[in-house]
């Protein structure tokens, strides 16, 4: 998972940084830390977060309640946390639906951010974010919401099933991208093609049935040099869900 840091204060995000670091290390949470020095870079790139450690005050103003408002114009999913010298603004932590409120320096309250990882970021199962690359800024991206990886030259075509993202064209090559899924949760079965266990929906002779978002089914072709190899990953994923 994202956990995005918003100071303005560089000392007061990089303690914060270093504490989330500790915490989620030990209580064994596979998270990427974002830090923003300013509201509106927040903005630019909170899509990708789910956990958000928020200072209310930033420029002398209190520009981390109205980055939460415009924040919540869209987005209900991302959990935001205040953090604040000042513990006076109750009434907008409650507007926004804020899931928590830590005062500084969160090194006196470390307590505290164990007790909110632990609810927000320990239950929310994302398996491990890739880093995609293209003719734009990079994104990060989780495993689990990849259905299928398909090669296009030297490009790959990362078909999602979020909405939102759709299908991403990345200059990562389908070897790369194999390199870098975890295999107990991809598997290639031709050249050209990569999917996700958990979208299979059946395996039909040397078809595999999966799940598309857009058109309900897609059907991949198993290749037959990776036909023997498939099945045997295949039935080692269901059988390990059964244990």
């Amino acid at each position: 998972m994202i956990i995005g840091v918003c100071d303005d204060y560089q000392t007061d995000a990089a303690q914060l940084e270093d504490a989330l670091k500790k915490e989620t290390q030990k209580l064994n949470i596979e998270a990427h830390i974002r830090c923003y020095d300013s509201a509106e870079d927040l903005l630019n790139e909170k899509d990708n977060i789910r956990l958000l450690f928020l200072d209310i005050m930033m420029n002398n103003e209190a520009a981390g309640i109205e980055a939460a408002r415009k924040i919540r114009e869209n987005n209900n999913d991302i959990v935001i946390v205040f953090v604040s010298n000042d513990n006076g603004f109750a009434t907008e932590s409650y507007e926004v639906e804020a899931a928590g409120y830590i005062m500084k320096p969160v090194t006196d309250h470390l307590e505290k951010l164990d007790k909110l990882l632990k609810k927000y970021a320990g239950g929310m199962d994302e398996g491990k974010f890739i880093k995609l690359t293209g003719n734009w800024n990079d994104i990060m991206i989780s495993e689990n919401s990849i259905v299928r990886v398909i090669a296009d030259g030297k490009k790959s075509k990362v078909v999602t099933n979020d909405p939102e993202r759709g299908t991403i064209i990345t200059t990562i090559s389908i070897k790369n991208l194999e390199e870098m899924l975890s295999k107990d949760k991809f598997v290639r079965t031709g050249k050209s093609d990569i999917v996700s266990f958990s979208n299979i929906i059946r395996i039909e002779g040397s078809n595999i049935v999966l799940k598309s978002g857009e058109a309900g089914v897609d059907i991949v072709k198993i290749g037959t040099t990776y036909r023997a190899e498939v099945l045997a990953a295949y039935d080692k994923y269901v059988l390990s869900g059964m244990l």
